[in-house]
């Protein structure tokens, strides 16, 4: 008479077949989260600078001063300055507007700013030179902001 079995619950080996399989899954599916998570980082630090640049433009022009985006050198921070109004009675020095840096923004995770180096002024009337600003991770520029009459727009480079 053949002895009965207890099929209530799993053998070791299969519970190590089990761990095996999940263990594999996740190991192939690792590297493209990776990316993913990467584009989200970047898209998530582009709609930070767009947001940045709408907010110093509505500034500018409620408060009737120029505003700018200065971004670093080197493309890894920016700042959002604001013109100081002299009295009309006090003088600029040697004739050059003041500022004073209202916002300072350093980018993470190996993330530049391009073109590094340059200045984007908003004007009190609401206007601001067209340009397109990229921002990648090392040397990928993923996303780019657009700087145009018609808005501030974040979009996914044809670059990728």
């Amino acid at each position: 008479m053949p002895a009965l079995r207890d099929d209530r619950g799993l053998t070791l080996i299969e519970l190590c077949l089990v761990l095996l399989i999940l263990g594999l899954i996740v190991t192939a599916a690792s590297p493209r989260l990776s990316r993913s998570f990467n584009h989200l980082k970047s898209k998530t630090a582009a709609e930070r600078v767009a947001q940045d640049l709408v907010m110093a433009r509505h500034r500018a022009v409620l408060s009737g001063r120029i505003w700018q985006l200065i971004i670093s050198s080197d493309g890894r921070a920016y700042s959002l300055e604001q013109q100081i109004l002299q009295d009309r009675d006090e003088p600029t020095r040697q004739g050059r507007r003041q500022w004073q840096t209202v916002l300072t923004r350093d980018l993470s995770h190996d993330h530049q700013l391009r073109p590094a180096g340059i200045t984007l002024s908003l004007l009190p009337d609401g206007s601001y030179p067209q340009q397109i600003l990229t921002l990648g991770k090392n040397d990928s520029s993923p996303y780019e902001i657009h700087v145009e009459s018609s808005g501030i727009v974040v979009r996914l480079s044809n670059k990728t």
